[in-house]
């Protein structure tokens, strides 16, 4: 649900623990997690206490130099998960709320995939349908180089829900992305083009204007 970098988790002083589990980034390297829980969390207008967290030794720290974008905390969809969201990645804004609170017009709608501890989403390309994962955390989207080359693809024609897209994705290996059985991912540079509302108890994605 939530992930802190081990910097700020030292700062704090916050009682972690190992346990047996191994986390992976993209590039392949590996990392020991580490689980502790923090008494008070405030996101906007929100509070929680006593949440869990992860914590894996130096790995957020070489995202944030990777992406030169310094961030301390990864909210998970384990976490989103539990209300109905809005995401206007145009304005910056997530809206969480225990009730649904849509607004504008629905363009169309598509079902995520229940088991995946990320957003995963189904989408067709070329009448194969495979998995992307929807990540608010990337500015581009992305695919999977061998994917993209075996298939000869010269851009990223796809169909989500009924609508049908074009986007110029950027290549790269994605292959620890198999175990997440995905492909590729959504970024920030589709996402401008929708308000995302999540509705987790119909199990639903609906993209609005």
């Amino acid at each position: 649900i939530l992930q802190l970098s081990s910097s700020f988790v030292e700062s704090q002083k916050i009682k972690v623990k190992k346990i047996d589990a191994i986390a992976k980034d993209m590039a392949g390297n590996t990392f020991d997690i580490n689980e502790g829980t923090v008494h008070e969390v405030v996101i906007g207008t929100w509070k929680e206490t006593n949440l869990k967290f992860h914590s894996s030794p130096n790995e957020m720290e070489s995202v944030s130099k990777q992406i030169n974008t310094e961030f301390n905390a990864v909210i998970g969809w384990g976490y989103f998960s539990q209300y109905y969201t809005t995401i206007n990645y145009k304005e910056n804004r997530f809206e969480l709320s225990k009730k649904s609170s849509e607004k504008g017009k629905i363009e169309f709608s598509t079902r995520y995939n229940k088991n995946s501890n990320y957003l995963s989403i189904p989408i067709t390309i070329n009448n194969s349908k495979e998995n992307f994962i929807l990540d608010t955390g990337s500015p581009v989207t992305m695919i999977d180089s061998s994917y993209y080359y075996q298939n000869k693809l010269k851009n990223l024609d796809f169909q989500i829900g009924e609508k049908f897209e074009t986007i110029q994705p950027h290549v790269q290996n994605l292959g620890m992305l198999k175990q997440l059985n995905a492909i590729g991912i959504i970024g920030g540079d589709y996402m401008t083009k929708y308000k995302i509302s999540i509705d987790p108890f119909e199990e639903q994605l609906n993209f609005l204007k």
